[in-house]
This record gives structure tokens, C-alpha cells and sequence, in this order.
């Protein structure tokens, strides 16, 4: 009976052993798995992948100075989208000043041309080559420039109201022009003796008298504007521009 307690006291602290050799190892265990996730944490978390990602920032940053929005070389001097500009505009000025130069020339030199429909065309060529002369050196010293004014703002003032009247009068001629053409067509024989070339040509000038009162106020609102740096001829209005609408 002794023999038989004593073995199932040597069994059951075998077993307790076992027992707390297997808590041992679990134990380990536990803790291996908690190293391995905590260097999987590191790995994920590191310093390595806030690396990447400011990486990837720099890239956008790059990417972000490469969209200019004007093309320029790097020692400053027109891309070549501005050179195409500037000779467009070159030739167009060209032709819009010899063209309608010839055309008044033209008028003015042959009597046969001395009608009430190459009257209008005669002042319209006039408006054509004003409106050209004034307004295309303008926009490429503008381009060269960067829209930079360097001029003071009596000169503002009187380059604007000189563009902006023959651009209104030209528009005003092709109607004058459609009229006249009118007229003639509907009433031949009547046009004979009621559209002379002296009537015509007094048309044309109200046109020119009209428009000269009309955007007078342009030489008061018109001024030069700062800002950034940048010198601009701008209009300002109080109110509504009617008369530029």
C-alpha cells in the first residue's frame, strides 16, 4: 500500500514537472512569436519606408517645376512657342501696314477710285492700319516683356485711346460700307444724285468724330497698376464699361 502512494506521488510530480516544462515552453514560445511580430512591426513601421515616401515627395516636388507655363530657355532668352508668336505677329503687322497703306495710296492717287464705295473703303484701310500700327507692337513688346509696362501713364493712357478708336471705327466702316453697297444696289439712278462722294466722306468722318468723343473716357480711367512688381496699363472702370461692351 506504501509502495503503491509513493509511485502515485512520484507520477503525479512528473507530471507537475511536465506541466511546468510545457508553461516553460509555451512561454518561450509566446515570446518568440512576440519578438518576431514586434521586428515585423519594426520592418513595416522603419525608417526605411519614411525614406520611400519622402522619395516619392521629392519626385512630386520635381514634377511640379517641370510645368512652366511659359516656355522659356534657361538664360532667359523666348521659347519657341513665343518665337512663332512673335513672327505671326510680325508678319500680320507687315501686311496690315503695306496693305492698307496701298489701299489708301490708291485711293488717293486715282481719280477713278473717287466713289462713294472706295471712300468708305479708303477710311476703313485708315482704321485697318491705325488699329495694326498701334496694337501689334504693343502685344509683342508685351510678350518680350512678360506684360511688364515701362512707360509712364500719360502714355498709357493715349496708346490705349489710340488702339481702341480705330478698332471701333473699323467695325463701324464695314457697316457705313454695307449701307452705301446697299443703296447703290437698291436705288441706282436715285444713288446717282443723292450719294455723292462729298456726302460719303462726311459719313466716314462722324464715324471718326464719334468714336474720338465717345471713348474719351478712356484717357481718364485708364492707369498704371503695381503689382508684384509688375507694371500693368489697365482700364478701370467705375461702374459698368458700357462703351467697351
Amino acid at each position: 500500500m506504501t509502495s503503491m502512494t509513493s509511485l502515485i506521488n512520484t507520477t503525479h510530480a512528473l507530471n507537475v514537472t511536465d506541466v511546468v516544462t510545457h508553461a516553460v515552453n509555451v512561454t518561450d514560445v509566446v515570446n518568440v512569436t512576440n519578438a518576431v511580430n514586434l521586428s515585423d512591426d519594426l520592418n513595416v513601421t522603419g525608417a526605411p519606408n519614411v525614406t520611400e515616401v519622402a522619395n516619392v515627395t521629392e519626385a512630386v516636388n520635381v514634377t511640379r517645376a517641370v510645368n512652366v507655363t511659359q516656355p522659356t530657355l534657361p538664360n532667359g532668352e523666348p521659347g519657341v512657342d513665343q518665337i512663332s508668336y512673335l513672327s505671326a505677329l510680325g508678319v500680320m503687322l507687315f501686311i496690315g501696314v503695306v496693305g492698307n497703306s496701298s489701299v489708301i495710296l490708291g485711293v488717293l492717287a486715282d481719280r477713278s477710285l473717287r466713289t462713294p464705295t472706295f471712300v468708305v473703303i479708303g477710311s476703313l484701310a485708315l482704321a485697318d492700319m491705325l488699329f495694326v500700327g498701334l496694337r501689334i507692337p504693343i502685344e509683342m513688346f508685351f510678350m518680350i516683356t512678360s506684360s511688364n509696362w515701362p512707360y509712364g501713364a500719360l502714355s498709357c493712357k493715349f496708346l490705349t485711346y489710340g488702339r481702341m478708336v480705330p478698332a471701333y471705327a473699323a467695325s463701324y466702316h464695314l457697316v457705313l460700307l454695307a449701307l452705301v453697297r446697299y443703296y447703290l444696289l437698291s436705288r441706282p439712278l436715285k444713288s446717282i444724285h443723292t450719294l455723292t462722294v462729298r456726302r460719303t466722306a462726311f459719313a466716314s468722318l462722324a464715324l471718326w468724330v464719334f468714336f474720338l468723343a465717345a471713348l474719351s473716357p478712356l484717357l481718364v480711367f485708364t492707369e498704371v497698376q503695381s503689382a508684384s512688381g509688375v507694371h500693368t496699363c489697365t482700364i478701370v472702370c467705375v461702374g459698368t464699361c458700357w462703351v467697351l461692351r
